[in-house]
């Protein structure tokens, strides 16, 4: 609950919509096994499948904060 930081995932949006890869480009988390989570939890996502079919690369970040007292 106390963890903060930003994890920037670095993946790519296959032809089918599904990820390729899922990879940590950048972390100030400090905690490989959050950066892990996120990364496997993401390989389950699906997109709109790209038009023409190609692969798409996508580097985007992510800002964990607490929140609530």
């Amino acid at each position: 609950p106390d963890i903060e930081g930003l994890v920037s995932v670095a993946f790519e949006i296959g032809g089918n919509g599904r990820l390729n890869y899922s990879r940590v480009a950048k972390s100030s988390l400090g905690s490989v096994a959050v950066e892990k989570c996120i990364t496997t939890k993401m390989m389950k996502w699906k997109f709109p499948k790209p038009k023409g079919g190609v692969n798409v690369k996508v580097n985007y970040p992510f800002m964990l904060r607490p929140v609530g007292t």
